[in-house]
Parts: C-alpha cells; sequence; structure tokens
C-alpha cells in the first residue's frame, strides 16, 4: 500500500541548503492542487547544524489537519492558512497504521517575510481510515479521499530509468 500511494502522490524535494534558494522545488514528483480552502500551514523554516553550522535542515514543523474517512476534519492553529487552488507538492508519504500522512509544501512562495525572504508553506495532512479501507489492498478508496483535499493533478511525472528529474523512487 505504501509503494502505492508513493507512486501516486511523487514526492518532490525542496532547496535548503542554498539560503538564496530554500523553499524552491529542486526535484518535483506530482504537482497538486489544494481543493480545501483556508488550510494551516506553518512558515518552512530551516535551521544550520553541526560544528561549523555550514549543514542545514527543514525544521519539519507542519501545521497539522486531520482528515477522517467519516468527513470529520480537526486542525490545529497555525500562523497562516493556504487558499484553494494553491498548487501544493508532497514531501514525503508515510503509512502508519491506518493512518496516511502527507507532508507536504507549496509549491511556490505564498508570501514575503519583512525581511524580503519569501514564505513556503508547511502542512502534514494525516488521513484516519478505517482498517477495513486498508486492508482491502486497494488505492483507489484511498486517493478518492486524499482527493477531496489534493486534488486536479496538474502534472503528472512518470519514473524513468536514468532521469532523477522526473521522481523519486522508493
Amino acid at each position: 500500500m505504501r509503494r502505492a500511494l508513493y507512486r501516486l502522490f511523487q514526492p518532490s524535494r525542496i532547496e535548503i541548503q542554498d539560503p538564496g534558494r530554500e523553499g524552491t522545488v529542486t526535484r518535483q514528483g506530482r504537482l497538486l492542487v489544494l481543493a480545501g480552502d483556508r488550510v494551516p500551514a506553518k512558515p518552512f523554516r530551516v535551521i544550520a547544524v553541526g560544528p561549523t553550522y555550514k549543514v542545514r535542515r527543514h525544521v519539519m514543523d507542519f501545521a497539522r489537519i486531520d482528515v477522517f474517512e467519516s468527513g470529520e476534519i480537526r486542525t490545529e492553529p497555525a500562523p497562516f492558512t493556504v487558499a484553494r487552488g494553491t498548487h501544493m507538492v508532497v514531501l514525503d508519504v508515510q503509512l502508519a497504521g491506518d493512518d496516511v500522512r502527507l507532508l507536504t509544501h507549496t509549491a511556490g512562495p505564498v508570501g514575503v517575510h519583512d525581511d524580503g525572504d519569501l514564505v513556503y508553506g508547511c502542512t502534514e495532512f494525516v488521513f484516519h481510515f478505517k482498517p477495513a479501507t486498508l486492508a482491502g489492498g486497494s488505492v483507489e478508496p484511498i486517493a478518492g479521499v486524499i482527493e477531496q483535499w489534493l486534488g486536479g493533478t496538474l502534472v503528472d511525472r512518470t519514473c524513468r530509468e536514468g532521469v532523477s528529474e522526473i521522481c523519486l523512487e522508493p
């Protein structure tokens, strides 16, 4: 199931090491359009780590939205919201128990900080499914629920041997 979800929502990579380009998509997987409106997001941030502080890491601080198969939604407070129609990329796909987690990042900036740096949004979508849904072995019902939030695929990337810019393999 994880592999099928990974292929369906092919993750992207973003720039972290170059401060002038941090947050930009460097390897695009599947580009999605946010179907929900006013989705909570936290600003993309990096920190310098290590003895020389030359290595930069993504803080991995995402605003969480829980989406239940029943249609119930729970969100946590976040510094800002992202509007319907915003282009999103998936950074990671995780399957934990009966939950499917998509760590997402806005494909482009959604604002500008006071210091002039671009603002990208980070949201963690946690889709809670009934055990029978995941045990069914079919990705279609799961994808249907997810695509109510991250639908309207703009670009499908197909994995090709030797072309690393196209997609990532698990």
